[in-house]
């Protein structure tokens, strides 16, 4: 409703600029909960199926990763500027870039072949939602994703996650103690680098205790 309201009084560049905040804000929270999926996607797979579903992890780990991209809703803008149908237009470049790239995946390395054509279709897919933006907002498309902004996202949380690998690898514990363990230290890591280095502020401690005790929902409806 916000971003509709910006849009109708012409505040295009406010409304961005309010997306863009809104999405440094949610990547401090999907980025390190995919890790933890990314490094411990063994561990993960082992506690909650037989050891046949074992090559699994890999499916998993790529769909992780994918989801460290998916930090915001890229068609809201296009929404609330009453362009729907760029929506569809980009979904559409999504699909036929999805079959393009993974029907030959899937003839080369086989079931992995999905996810990963899935993984390398979502970059002209926020390429194509990051022009349909530029467009609706009379911006540049470097003023449409927080590229800088997510780039020092990922590189904060690199540090846990090198430390939870060494632990997989070197610690010979149960597939809980591990998990409990990887996961603890990519979080906490990411917690403090963050904060050492100004990445995450007061106000995005306070953006993430909302989101996670479900009042940031209440206040996206407001």
């Amino acid at each position: 409703p916000l971003f509709a309201i910006l849009y109708k009084e012409g505040k295009k560049l406010a409304a961005i600029e309010t997306w863009r905040r809104q999405a440094l804000g949610s990547m401090l929270i999907v980025v390190p909960v995919a890790a933890v999926f990314v490094v411990s996607a063994e561990e993960i797979i082992a506690l909650l199926f037989p050891a046949g579903y074992a090559p699994a992890a890999n499916v998993l780990r790529i769909y992780s990763i994918l989801s460290m991209g998916r930090i915001t809703a890229f068609g809201t803008i296009l929404v609330a500027a009453g362009r729907p149908n760029l929506v569809l237009r980009a979904s559409i470049v999504s699909l036929v870039a999805n079959v393009a790239i993974s029907l030959p995946l899937v003839m080369t390395v086989g079931f992995l072949g999905p996810a990963l054509g899935t993984l390398l279709a979502f970059i002209p897919q926020v390429a194509i939602y990051m022009y349909f933006m530029s467009i609706c907002s009379d911006v540049s498309i470097r003023r449409t994703f927080p590229m800088k902004g997510y780039l020092q996202t990922l590189a904060i949380c690199a540090p846990g996650c090198a430390a939870a690998v060494a632990i997989k690898l070197n610690c010979d514990w149960g597939v809980g103690a591990l998990l409990a363990a990887e996961a603890t230290t990519v979080v906490l890591s990411f917690a403090l680098v963050g904060t050492l280095t100004r990445r995450i502020l007061g106000e995005d401690w306070r953006f993430i205790a909302d989101w996670l005790t479900l009042r940031g929902l209440s206040r996206a409806g407001e």
